[in-house]
């Protein structure tokens, strides 16, 4: 079973509405994804650095909060998110293999 995906989210606004949004109370540029809500659901990775010394994988999903993982070739280096995360025990499953996919693309990168 396969978990992640590598394909670009489609916006779902035009960048002039999605650079407009605010939220009351924070900070001008509050990110807000610019997705589907089912989109936002999917383990979305990103390959990045890979022609530099700092390979990595960028994997982004919402549950409910938007949490980043990065994972580096010897393992997952930073989880970060915005809120309380909500886990099911299918979504704990999914959590691990998407890492063990993010770490099985930075090997094919190594050994290419």
């Amino acid at each position: 079973m396969t978990v992640l995906t590598w394909d670009k989210p489609k916006q779902v606004i035009s960048v002039d509405e999605w650079k407009n949004i605010c939220a009351d109370g924070v900070p001008p540029g509050v990110y807000t994804p610019n997705m589907s809500e089912e989109d936002r659901k999917r383990w979305k990775a990103k390959l990045v650095g890979k022609t530099t010394d700092d390979p990595r994988v960028e994997i982004r999903v919402c549950h409910p909060c938007q949490i980043l993982i990065v994972v580096r070739p010897d393992g997952v280096a930073r989880m970060t998110m915005n809120g309380g995360a909500e886990f099911s025990i299918q979504d704990l499953a999914d959590f691990q293999i998407a890492i063990h996919e993010a770490l099985e693309k930075l090997a094919e990168l190594r050994n290419s």
